[in-house]
């Protein structure tokens, strides 16, 4: 660089459109657009402590660490204006940085065609632009697959296997507030949640048919009591309901006088008594599953 001046960065990033190539139509009479793996730089220069102004080359490179690396590939913007040390450059490192998890870029400066680049240091962290939200302000049609988060897609709408629906987080399809109610889908897994707690799913809650493929696991249990004496009672593990139940005493000679469910509380279960004066064994029984 000629003579002592110096040059240093400030630099932010602007929102990071590194996606998977995507053809996107508006609903209305508007023309195409497409998003690719393009994205735009805004970043502050400094020249001799004061912000840049002029015209300046710049060399992006983009790398797969913050030292070192390997490089995903260059860019050069000559003649780029910068006005009050701001500057904006589109870039584009085509799906080798579109593909990549993170990403360092290494930004060299010089003045308009004027001797050697200078580098500015750090290489700057592209991770931290990719959560930058980007919004359309029109009805956006999708002529081909979305891939979330994937490689490739193989769906219309494609989204990777994990994280797993845990009550107070996790899920690949989040539908409703994240700290409220919502409806969180993982690759085996439907969960509604409400404030961080599993919650009532309703399935066609005001009619409809609901077909299932295969078995149901409803948390089907058996439970039983027994005590000596005339009467006794089973209770279903919290959260079951009782289906159904029966009874058994030791002396064949016991008659029965009453079997049916019982509750208490929210609690439910079978109870059994008998005509016995001899104190025999008798025995409860509950069938108990996770419904309503």
């Amino acid at each position: 660089m000629p003579g002592t001046s110096t040059l240093r960065q400030r630099a932010t990033l602007a929102c990071l459109l590194l996606l998977s190539p995507l053809v996107l139509a508006a609903a209305d009479d508007r023309a195409s657009f497409s998003l690719g793996t393009a994205f735009s730089y805004q970043g502050r220069l400094q020249r001799d402590g004061r912000a840049a102004q002029g015209q300046f080359d710049f060399s992006f490179e983009l790398f797969d660490a913050a030292q070192g690396g390997r490089s995903l590939g260059r860019v050069d913007r000559l003649d780029v204006p910068v006005r009050q040390g701001g500057f904006v450059a589109e870039l584009d490192f085509g799906r080798a940085g579109a593909s990549s998890d993170s990403g360092w870029l290494e930004i060299q400066v010089r003045p308009a065609g004027a001797g050697a680049f200078t580098a500015l240091e750090p290489r700057q962290r592209l991770a931290e632009g990719r959560g930058a939200l980007c919004t359309v302000d029109s009805d956006v049609l999708i002529n081909g697959t979305l891939g979330v988060g994937v490689t490739t897609a193989g769906a219309p709408l494609h989204l990777p296997a994990g994280p797993d629906a845990e009550p107070g987080a996790g899920g690949v399809l989040v539908v409703g507030p994240v700290a409220g109610e919502n409806l969180a889908i993982d690759r085996n897994e439907i969960m509604a949640r409400s404030a961080g707690q599993p919650t009532t799913l309703y399935l066609n809650n005001d009619g409809g048919t609901v077909i299932f493929g295969g078995p149901i696991d409803i948390g089907y249990q058996v439970v039983e009591q027994s005590v000596f004496g005339v009467g006794v009672a089973v209770s279903c593990p919290t959260g079951l309901r009782v289906l159904g139940g029966g009874c058994r005493s030791a002396d064949a000679g016991d008659h029965l006088l009453t079997s049916r469910p019982s509750t208490s509380g929210s609690g439910s279960g079978w109870l059994c008594t008998y005509d016995d004066d001899n104190d025999s064994e008798l025995t409860a029984y509950a069938i108990c599953a996770n419904v309503q």
